[in-house]
């Protein structure tokens, strides 16, 4: 099962924590998995390109752990960027409750 913690920003930070592995399917072969992973690669990605955001942490096979940290100016937007990707992930995990799990 995944586990997704991603609490709302504070103020210019922001944490995402994806752990362990869905196992819908092979791997390789695995939607469900390779949903939560596009997902946290364009958060990620686009976190970086568009607003200039900082990132450090963790961000291999069966874990991400980062905490994106932009300008002051740009706050509104990572809020924004946020509450696009959480329901994303709730939407996932609504529809494959055996599979993703947010934990917050």
């Amino acid at each position: 099962m995944v586990e997704v913690f991603f609490p709302p920003p504070e103020r210019s930070r922001l944490r995402l924590r994806v752990t362990g592995h869905c196992g819908a399917a092979g791997k390789g072969k695995d939607l469900v998995c390779a949903a939560v992973s596009s997902l946290v690669q364009t958060m990620v990605g686009g976190m970086e390109k568009e607003v200039q955001a900082s990132v450090e942490g963790t961000f291999e096979e069966g874990i991400c752990d980062v905490q994106v940290v932009v300008n002051e100016s740009r706050e509104p937007e990572l809020a924004a960027i946020a509450r696009v990707f959480r329901f994303g992930f709730e939407k996932l995990a609504r529809e494959h409750p055996t599979h993703i799990r947010i934990v917050n």
